[in-house]
């Protein structure tokens, strides 16, 4: 039996996100070609149509023989299980195998699944379950599983619609593993997420990740709680193509709990990155918004933001310290109220943050504010940003802030380049130093709104236009 997929590219903006159903995620261009990983001393390389008897295409389970093949490898020092381009198929393995039910190729240490080609090469799950995943690292015992990984095969689901509230069945499901790299692998026709980290995940490197025809999120990273308890996950050139029944769901979605993070040289929608602590978001283009909460030294760089939606470009709440800096947005107005980066830290210490050296231009005026930055700490810089009208209605928005200081902006907006204002105390100071206000009634105005009885005290050097 000969698949042959055809993925229609079309993006649909995607929103929020719930909870799993089932069993506990606790528990437990295609075509990249023949790419040849360099394999340590000792290490085997089985092909498993050859050296173990599996026959490909014949629509029967290959979950058993794949078992028996793997051990195999396994006990000569692990290495590379070849698959030569072909169907292969794997119901859920049955008890007593070591690895839980709804897993059609559980994957052990040592072992890499190598595919001839991304897009001939398909690991095929036959079940009719909705939590089964394709591949997992999921042991009984929660056995841990080292140097191990996936390359240039494509990993198919039994999904045949989106079953709202069920979203459990992924192309792959890595939990208990260290050093798990994935490369060149389609995920496609799950009704869960085309890749699910789980947590006690240490050094994962992904490249290359296709995830077509899912029903939640393309690409998900979750350690159970806000405390991490994975380190070390990068992924590059991500490509995420929802079903056309999805509901919903995120391009990325760091659902809690994770240290040390890169994701990188994308494209997407939608990108959540909750409990995240030391992140470096870079390189990407981020269509519809990015979306953070709780979490700290998160650094987004170099990245074109187009707020498609109209919803703003960034919006986190509760943040820590973070560095938005280097990036260029193209912002509108509509459900994001007309603010492109909007971060609220009423529960969180962003002391020490920055937002530098990007550019902001409106696509749909009117544009409230290219920063609105309340309840927030101390330290905070906006040095070398460019806020290119027409559009804007105001400059820098900061409300009920502490100490601030801007060096070397172009603002150009309607009313005012920069504003400062404080509730409870007497706030600041902010200094502001060889700026360009452009068409601003004021240059800085402090304490604007009524009530605001307090005002910063204001340190204004070297600045252009009206003051």
């Amino acid at each position: 039996m000969i698949f042959v997929a055809l993925f229609a590219l079309s993006f649909a903006t995607l929103d929020g996100g719930v909870a799993d159903s089932g069993p506990s995620d606790a528990d437990a261009g295609f075509d990249a070609g023949p790419v040849v990983y360099p394999m340590p001393p000792g290490f085997a390389r089985l092909n498993v149509v050859e050296d173990c008897g599996l026959i490909p295409n014949d629509g029967l389970s290959d979950g058993p023989a794949f078992l028996t093949c793997q051990a195999e490898l396994v006990a000569l020092g692990g290495g590379e299980l070849y698959f030569p381009c072909g169907v292969y198929d794997s119901d859920d393995q049955p008890s007593g195998t070591g690895t839980y039910g709804y897993y059609g190729f559980p994957i052990d240490s040592g072992v890499k699944l190598v595919g001839e080609r991304q897009s001939c090469t398909i690991l095929s799950s036959s079940s009719a379950s909705l939590s089964n995943r394709v591949v997992g690292t999921a042991w009984v015992g929660n056995r841990p599983v080292v140097d191990s990984g996936i390359f240039n095969m494509t990993l198919m689901g039994a999904r045949s619609a989106c079953v709202a509230g069920v979203y459990q069945a992924h192309g792959v499901f890595v939990i208990n593993a260290t050093r798990f790299e994935i490369v060149n692998v389609t995920a496609s026709n799950v009704t869960g997420d085309g890749f699910y980290f789980s947590h006690n995940n240490q050094d994962l490197s992904y490249d290359g990740l296709t995830a077509v025809d899912f029903c939640r999120n393309a690409a998900t990273a979750n350690s159970g709680a806000l405390a991490p308890t994975s380190t070390g996950l990068r992924i590059r050139n991500l490509v995420s193509v929802p079903a056309p029944d999805a509901p919903f769901g995120y391009d990325f979605d760091a659902e809690s709990g994770i240290n040390d993070l890169e994701l990188s040289n994308s494209d997407m929608l939608v990108v959540h990155l909750g409990g995240v602590f030391g992140g470096n978001i870079h390189d990407n283009v981020i269509r519809v918004n990015l979306i953070g909460y709780v979490g700290a030294d998160v650094r987004v760089h170099h990245n074109r933001f187009l707020d498609e939606g109209n919803r703003g470009a960034i919006n986190c709440d509760h943040c820590g310290r973070y560095q938005i800096e280097d990036n260029t947005f193209a912002c509108g107005s509509g459900g994001g109220n007309g603010t492109c980066i909007y971060l609220n830290n009423t529960f969180g210490d962003d002391t020490g943050s920055s937002v530098s050296r990007n550019i902001f231009t409106c696509h749909t005026p009117p544009c409230r504010t290219p920063l609105l930055r309340i309840n927030a700490g101390d330290h905070f810089t906006m040095n070398g940003n460019k806020v290119l009208g027409p559009g804007w209605t105001e400059g820098f928005l900061n409300d009920n802030t502490g100490s601030a200081m801007a060096i070397g902006n172009i603002v150009e907006a309607t009313t005012s380049c920069f504003v400062m204002a404080a509730t409870d105390g007497l706030h600041g100071p902010f200094t502001a130093t060889l700026n360009r206000y452009v068409g601003c009634d004021h240059g800085v105005k402090l304490g604007i709104y009524p009530g605001y009885t307090q005002k910063f005290p204001a340190f204004l050097n070297m600045n252009e236009g009206n003051p």
